[in-house]
């Protein structure tokens, strides 16, 4: 009897050990997958492989430290013999990244990089030098057509086709048209916001460190003026729900998008009718003229972001207000009462429609490659980095969410009611930054109380402001400070390569090495 009871516990232990021996015997498989495939990639990633891989490098950059799609590695022959049967390549590189002491993987868990620049790469004419007196702002750029006539890109008709009646529909109208300038009369939009919120103060630019060019004692000056048409603005253009203008412009944009797509079009020439010589002209007319080629770029990413869809002067619904409208300050007991203008809007570059199917916003910023160098302007090829040469001279996109642009990222958050912003910092030489950005809603409710004090002791009162008018605040430090934490939380998502498509000579109109 004594056997009889022992026998099936004996069985029983003898089965769990031997589970727990195949258990074991599969994670020390898995283990020796992983550290395979880290070994092969540390070797994919070393300088002396990338210098020669040429798929890799036009994927990483010069400096070696592009992202790239975990998806690129699918068909790599050494990797497939590593991982057999065991897991899916996707998920040995995704655990190897995470054990590998030279590249890491980005925040959405799909690409991996280098993590540390290479020094140098002597394939690539790093040092190359064009200089000259006429900037083409042209070069590389794409026009607007092109753009509109990608698959994935939904753009809007033009304006003589939908019902453009009030405010409400304003983001229907395209911001290339002749009637986007008359749309701003009396909005206050992002085009005011670092004036109105002290950014172009000289104590508020010291508080975050930045560059003491920004200062501009005339831009609040400026914010002012163009807000005293506000009343004005509001009464002219009332806000009325015109639903059925909404469902006739979807309509109609959706019937005229699938007449375009598939039919053939002429390439149409960009026309240089632009002769510049001063950088700051330069600058100017360089980012609004490469910010299609910026975001055909981002339909370029590999996997995909989502699809982008084109929108025009996007208007804040005064009855979101309503929740917002009554802000409590620390001190006081009772909430104040907020004076806002009526109209109040952001152009957002366009907008992302992610894989979920949610709406994100896209802000671009083109770094223009031009700089000043002797009795010319120069423009610089590829960089090897790390390098010895000026920042003002490498051009490359922004390492993390540049300071000055927060506000502006938030509030078109806000005004489009979504919830994350793709900020993206485009170098036509040095490759181009996203960066995903999180709407902050307590920020959004500071900005809301500076732009309500700004409006109501200044324009109203016909009082310009006077200099550093909001410094000293409690609630204005805490703004700046908040400022300075959404950059700090704010990760590098991708960094990305386009291949050009024009040498770089032609960079200039006169140009000469």
């Amino acid at each position: 009897d004594v056997h009889w009871l022992i026998a099936p516990d004996l069985h029983m232990l003898a089965v769990a050990n031997s589970d727990h021996s195949q258990h074991c015997h599969r994670k020390q498989e898995e283990n020796d997958v992983i550290n395979q495939t880290r070994a092969q990639l540390d070797y994919y990633f070393s300088e002396e492989n990338l210098r020669r891989d040429k798929f890799l490098l036009a994927r990483t950059g010069p400096a070696g430290t592009g992202f790239v799609a975990i998806h690129e590695f699918q068909n790599f022959n050494r990797l497939k013999t590593i991982v057999a049967s065991t897991m899916s390549i996707a998920e040995a590189v995704l655990a190897a990244a995470a054990v590998s002491d030279l590249i890491e993987t980005s925040s959405d868990g799909l690409c991996i990089r280098r993590q540390q620049p290479m020094e140098e790469i002597t394939d690539l004419q790093s040092e190359s030098l064009v200089k000259g007196q006429i900037p083409n702002i042209y070069w590389c750029a794409v026009d607007m057509s092109e753009l509109r006539s990608q698959p994935s890109f939904l753009p809007l008709p033009p304006p003589e086709l939908l019902q453009i009646e009030g405010p409400e529909t304003w983001h229907w109208v395209r911001q290339d048209d002749p009637l986007w300038d008359e749309l701003h009369w009396g909005v206050l939009s992002t085009r005011h916001l670092q004036a109105i919120l002290g950014f172009r103060e000289l104590k508020c630019l010291g508080f975050l460190r930045l560059p003491k060019h920004h200062a501009c004692r005339q831009a609040s000056f400026q914010a002012y003026q163009d807000l005293q048409s506000a009343a004005e603005a509001g009464t002219w253009y009332p806000w009325k729900a015109r639903a059925r203008a909404e469902a006739i412009n979807s309509a109609r944009r959706s019937s005229w998008s699938a007449q375009q797509f598939g039919m053939k079009k002429k390439a149409k020439k960009i026309q240089k009718s632009h002769r510049l010589h001063d950088i700051g002209q330069v600058r100017c007319y360089w980012g609004s003229v490469q910010e299609a080629a910026a975001l055909k770029s981002l339909l370029d990413v590999s996997p995909p972001l989502g699809s982008l869809e084109e929108i025009g002067l996007a208007m804040l619904d005064p009855a979101r207000l309503d929740d917002k409208g009554r802000l409590a300050r620390r001190w006081q007991r009772q909430p104040a009462k907020l004076a806002l203008p009526m109209l109040m809007g952001a152009s957002p570059d366009a907008m992302l429609r992610l894989p979920s199917g949610e709406l994100a916003a896209v802000e671009v910023k083109n770094v223009c490659p031009f700089f000043q160098l002797d009795a010319c302007l120069a423009i610089r090829d590829q960089v090897k980095l790390p390098t010895r040469l000026p920042h003002w001279q490498v051009k490359g996109p922004a390492e993390s969410l540049p300071l000055m642009y927060v506000p502006q990222v938030q509030w078109e958050m806000y005004v489009t009611d979504t919830k994350q912003n793709y900020f993206v910092s485009a170098s036509a030489c040095q490759g181009t930054s996203i960066f995903v950005v999180q709407r902050d809603d307590h920020y959004v409710q500071l900005m809301l109380r500076f732009i309500s004090d700004f409006y109501s002791q200044f324009v109203l009162q016909c009082q310009p402001p006077h200099p550093d008018f909001f410094w000293g605040r409690p609630d204005y430090m805490e703004f700046l400070e908040l400022t300075k934490r959404i950059c700090d939380s704010t990760p590098l998502l991708r960094k990305i390569f386009r291949e050009r498509s024009q040498p770089l000579e032609e960079a200039f109109l006169d140009s000469r090495p």
